[in-house]
Order: C-alpha cells, then structure tokens, then sequence
C-alpha cells in the first residue's frame, strides 16, 4: 500500500496477507525500528509494559524453523508418520519462506493486582495491531496468526516463553501481492448499536 495513502484509507482498506503470499524484501533495519517503535506505542494501564516482543530474520527463521518442525513432529506422535511429516514441513517453511517474524509476548505482571490480566493481553494486542499497521503502511504485507505457533508447550519452550507468559501473536511480515481479493466485511447496521435512554439494558 502506498506511503501516500492517509491513515483513514489505510484503516478503512487495511487487510491481512496470507502467510504463504509473503516474500522478500522485508523491512529495512531503519524500518523495522519504527515498526517496533510504533508497535509499542499502545494503551497500557499503570503503565506496566506488559509485553516484549522477539524478533527472528535472518539466517536465525532456518534455524528457529528446522526447530519448531522437530517440535511439532514430536507433540503430534498420534499422527502417521506421512502426516507428521507433511505438517512439520507446512511449519517449517511457514517460518523460513517470511522475511521476518515478530512474536509479541504479553508478560504478565503478577504485582499489579488492580490491573486485570484480561487488560494486560489486551494491551499486547494492541501492540499486535499497531505492528501491521506500521507495516501496511510502509507497504508490506502483514499475518497475526496463532495457532499451534502460539499455544504449543514445544514451541513456546523453543521460543524461550516463561511461564508467566503468554503469545498475544505471532506476527509475519513480508511483501505482499497486491491482487489480494477482500473479503465479506462485518455490517454495520447488524454489529452496531446505539443505546438510548430508558432502554433496557438487558441484551
């Protein structure tokens, strides 16, 4: 998407890019560094940062790649073996054919107990978001996915998540084709509601 697009545009046509349409080039090291910097420009109640982010590119997705496809042989032994095979390689070249990897971990702080879990994960969300859409618009393509990537014992050990931790998204970057055909959007007129006064408040 063009850099001269104006935020408005770029939300109202932001949209995901499936992970197997993103190749290089990815982010120059200056762009990344703002992709991070506005990554973590997020509401954050108590000012807690309650995230951290690991970056993989490079030479390092072959080797986090060959990894996560050994985990996910191991965990899935109830499959065939023609099975397990076919579905660590899926995983395998998921991780090594995207040009950069962002995993955004919300960390949980344990001490604030004025501060809900729920609005901790939901900060590191908000990291998730403010990351593909510093992407889009310095026109790359951009996937949050979870998934097995995400919920994985395995694959968070190899990670290297603690057990106060837990994966908001794992996020892919890459350039993306432009011929991407959109998808249904919600309605507005069926998701959204004015409440008004001396309405039962009940659903």
């Amino acid at each position: 998407m063009p850099q001269t697009k104006t935020l408005l545009d770029l939300l109202k046509n932001r949209r995901s890019t499936t992970t197997t349409l993103l190749t290089g080039p990815g982010p120059t090291p200056a762009q990344l560094h703002d992709i991070l910097t506005i990554g973590l420009r997020v509401p954050d109640h108590g000012k807690l940062e309650p995230w951290r982010l690991i970056v993989v590119e490079g030479a390092a997705r072959q080797v986090l790649g060959k990894r996560l496809a050994e985990d996910f042989y191991t965990e899935k032994n109830t499959l065939t073996e023609r099975q397990q095979e076919k579905l660590s390689n899926i995983i395998m070249y998921s991780v090594t054919d995207v040009p950069l990897m962002i995993y955004v971990v919300s960390s949980f702080n344990e001490k604030a107990t004025n501060i809900p879990r729920d609005e901790q994960l939901l900060s590191a969300g908000a990291v998730c978001m403010n990351i593909i859409l510093a992407a889009n618009a310095m026109g790359y393509g951009a996937n949050w996915i979870s998934g097995w990537l995400a919920y994985s014992q395995c694959a968070k050990n190899t990670i290297g998540i603690k057990s106060n931790e837990q994966i908001a998204g794992v996020i892919f970057i890459g350039t993306g084709s432009n011929q991407l055909a959109d998808r249904k959007r919600p309605d507005l007129q069926e998701k959204v509601h004015y409440w008004s006064i001396g309405e039962d408040s009940q659903p």
